[in-house]
């Protein structure tokens, strides 16, 4: 197992950067690979940028650019205590997403990693790049308040909802998580707690200093601070050392370019401390040292420390206050720390533990997940049950209890399916039907059409996505040619195949020719399925689809109900490809019992809009492994998007397929059909196309819009992403129109495809 934490490694800070090692260095302990992100953060990183003037504001603005200022001496040193770390490769907000699935858990935290004054609510520290949801978790975050802004509280709660475990640094933290989400929250100590006095001892620098002195460790500017420092040292005898310069007049040997390890050596070795730091007080009280703290703006996280081990009288005000103090007793202090720390590394070890069990038997990571479930489908006690997430796709889900632990069964299937491999010696055709009606109901070119008709004709059974009630999709077999009827045309909504894995068997014992049609990924599942039952697979034949992504079956699903509320009748018929004004319209067609609405459906409220912004499809979609020429089926087809730039003459604007043989048997399919269409062979860079080169990118805007549907519902997202505005409906209504009519489109369409070849 390998976990990912992220918190302030960048940072030049000596709390931040000694909890990070920590943190890396106890989970290391209990025999586990991990590794610190290393995310360069826009604001952290450049305290002097726009973005961190926005972000502050002027004052603290201008405060952070001194404190940057002043960490430039010890900039060199920090550099060298990194080595100590085993870090990723540097990442930024542009390529972050490339590390989202390469751990088996990620950890953010500790320190102010939800602070907006330090981070500027970056949504990195919130685990936004990291697809799986159930693999994000926090370990003493910290808010650095109890209190947020009531204007970034709607935000907060977005960010966070998704963590599968919430654990925070101070009580204040986790209560404030608790109201935000509603999910249970916890509290660990600051990752540095976890690591002993011995520990930190081994690893410290101790200073060459023979006198004794006192350490001044100054976080806040404050004149106030310099005061209370030099009438202590005055009063105690002692020579003052100063971390990093006070800020007013004093006498004393400032320290502005040691290294962490020097840091911890000058604690180690103070005959006294003071400090108005959280990780001053912690170090503090790790190396059992006599300290007081004036409070500063970091009160809160301050008092929740010394609030656990009862020593909230160290707070000070004036000298006066430290004379009065009295010896701290670290018998009883040590006990306390350790009871904190043993609680503390039993909640890290729930992470971890939860993290392991994502992996021993957890099938797949979800953002991989098609939704094929064929995984339920074999499992022998029945453990894998369906959950659905905020857009309706399905996923799996184990039921711990029913589960047989050494099985496996389920990854093993999963594992199988999702690793496609290259074609040697394919083939590229254009299909166009002989009969003008069949093109007119099929999708493209009528290619499906004729493989249908063949099989059913020879006594075998196609099996293809259909409309069922209300008209949601899900797959059925086809074994007449008014059956076949059901299963013709585009459908863009994810269909469920979770029903026909058992036909499909049933119909191969029975030695029936059987033909599946459906995206890759099923077409992957079901052909694994035979495989895992060692079925005779000599009659069965897989067509995959051109496939860029699947809608969201809720959303297809609300949107009708949403129609129907609306013209107050039931939806009685539905294309996704209506061809009356040609195959590139790209027009819904949607009619209920007695009219017809189909232009309100395709510039009011646009469920083909939303399909076309890529913003609701499957997460696995945006890294899908089958959006190119390694491809699954025995045949693949789609529409010949390009047929004007490359063979004009075939361009009838009525629809021609496109169709790729992978092998032997689909050789033989596309000789069973050559008497219904006419072929004409293309090289493999003329029907090239975006399904077939790369996965569809993700919507700059998805999670905000999935934020929006979970809270505003259907209706507000189709008035904000579903309408067809004036300049989007001139294009698609008469400039498109014209450019094919005008014979021109091909032109434009070879200029703009120079590059592919």
């Amino acid at each position: 197992m390998k976990i990912a934490t992220l918190t302030y490694q960048r940072h030049d800070n000596y709390g931040a950067m000694l909890q990070c090692y920590a943190l890396q260095k106890k989970i290391e302990s209990y025999g586990i690979e991990t590794e610190v992100i290393d995310y360069i953060c826009d604001v952290s990183e450049n305290p002097f940028g726009l973005g961190a003037l926005r972000t502050k504001g002027i004052k603290k603005y201008i405060t952070g650019s001194i404190g940057a200022i002043t960490r430039l001496p010890r900039a060199k040193r920090f550099t060298e205590f990194r080595r100590l770390l085993k870090m990723s490769t540097p990442v930024t907000k542009k390529n972050i997403s490339q590390l989202g699935k390469e751990y088996d858990g990620y950890i953010v935290g500790s320190d102010n990693v939800w602070n907006t004054d330090i981070t500027g609510l970056d949504e990195m520290y919130f685990l936004s790049f990291v697809a799986d949801q159930r693999r994000r978790a926090s370990y003493a975050a910290s808010f650095g308040s109890s209190k947020i802004k009531e204007s970034d509280k709607d935000r907060y709660k977005t960010l966070l909802t998704d963590f599968a475990i919430i654990n925070c640094r101070e009580r204040s933290g986790a209560k404030l998580a608790a109201d935000l989400t509603g999910k249970r929250t916890d509290t660990g100590c600051d990752p540095s707690i976890l690591l002993t006095k011995e520990e930190w001892s081994d690893l410290a620098i101790s200073p060459r200093e023979k006198k004794p002195y006192l350490l001044a460790y100054q976080m806040v500017p404050s004149s106030g601070f310099v005061k209370l420092v030099r009438t202590v040292a005055k009063a105690k005898g002692l020579k003052v050392i100063y971390i990093p310069f006070p800020y007013g007049f004093l006498s004393c040997e400032c320290k502005l370019s040691i290294g962490p390890l020097e840091w911890l050596g000058l604690f180690k070795e103070a005959k006294y401390i003071l400090t108005d730091s959280f990780h001053g007080c912690a170090f503090s009280i790790l190396f059992n040292k006599q300290f007081a703290v004036q409070i500063s703006q970091l009160g809160e996280r301050i008092d929740n420390i010394l609030s656990i081990v009862d020593l909230k009288s160290r707070v000070v005000d004036t000298s006066h206050d430290v004379q009065d103090l009295p010896m701290i007793d670290y018998s009883i202090v040590n006990n306390k720390i350790e009871l904190f720390r043993k609680e503390s590394e039993d909640k890290l070890k729930q992470i971890l533990k939860y993290f392991k069990g994502l992996n021993s038997n957890g099938i797949t990571d979800p953002s991989q997940c098609t939704g094929c479930m064929l995984c339920k489908t074999i499992c022998r006690t029945d453990a894998i049950n369906i959950r659905r997430d905020e857009l309706g796709f399905i996923y799996p889900i184990i039921d711990r209890d029913l589960c047989i632990v050494n099985c496996h069964a389920c990854e093993t299937v999963c594992k199988s399916i999702s690793q496609p491999k290259a074609i040697v010696d394919q083939q590229y055709y254009s299909a166009i039907h002989y009969d003008s009606d069949i093109i007119k109901k099929s999708g493209s070119g009528g290619v499906f059409s004729a493989l249908a008709s063949q099989l059913i004709e020879k006594d075998g059974i196609v099996y293809g996505a259909a409309y069922q009630s209300g008209f949601l999709v899900a797959h059925e077999p086809a074994r007449d040619m008014e059956q076949l009827e059901r299963i013709r045309g585009t459908k863009y909504v994810q269909s469920t195949i979770l029903t026909i894995y058992e036909k499909v068997a049933e119909d191969l014992i029975s030695q029936k020719p059987v033909l599946f049609v459906g995206t890759p990924c099923q077409c992957a599942a079901v052909q694994r399925y035979v495989k895992f039952k060692k079925i005779d697979d000599t009659n069965f034949y897989c067509c995959d689809i051109f496939c860029h992504g699947v809608f969201s079956p809720q959303i297809w699903d609300e949107y009708l109900r949403f129609l129907e509320d609306k013209f107050q009748e039931k939806i009685s018929y539905i294309s996704f490809r209506d061809k009356d004004k040609g195959w590139r319209n790209k027009k819904l067609k949607i009619k209920t019992t007695s009219s017809d609405i189909s232009d309100y459906c395709n510039n009011k409220a646009s469920a083909l809009r939303l399909y076309e912004q890529n913003i609701s499809f499957r997460e696995s979609c945006y890294q899908c492994k089958y959006m190119n020429l390694k491809r699954r089926g025995d045949l693949s087809i789609g529409d010949f998007w390009g047929i004007e730039r490359v063979k004009p003459e075939l361009d009838n604007n009525t629809g021609v397929s496109a169709v790729i043989v992978n092998n032997d048997k689909g050789r033989v399919l596309l000789d069973s059909i050559k008497k219904e269409a006419s072929f004409v062979e293309f090289s493999r860079q003329d029907i090239i196309q975006p399904a077939l080169k790369e996965f569809t990118k993700k919507h700059s805007q998805r999670t905000t819009f999935i934020d929006e549907y979970k809270k505003a519902g259907i209706a507000d997202i189709l008035n904000k992403y579903g309408r067809v505005n004036g300049k989007l409906r001139i294009k698609r209504d008469y400039i498109i129109p014209l450019l094919y009519k005008l014979r021109i489109a091909g032109f434009a369409s070879k200029i703009l495809h120079l590059n592919d070849k």
